[in-house]
């Protein structure tokens, strides 16, 4: 998930190969705000700064 990622501590993200139009809100309000609270299953909320994190997104075929 969009969020496990964050929360893996890398510096940089890439969604590779995407299809389609992107409907992801979590990404939207990552790319949006300053800091963003990641979420999983069984933890509490954890903020992250969104500023200090590269996120590439790449198609073959963008519409």
């Amino acid at each position: 998930s969009f969020s496990g990622a964050l929360l893996s501590g890398a510096a940089f993200i890439c969604l590779d190969n995407l299809r389609d139009k992107v409907d992801l809100p979590s990404l939207e309000s990552f790319l949006t705000e300053d800091t963003f609270q990641a979420r999983v299953p069984y933890s509490g909320d954890v903020e992250i700064d969104a500023r200090r994190i590269i996120v590439m997104l790449t198609s073959n075929k963008a519409g």
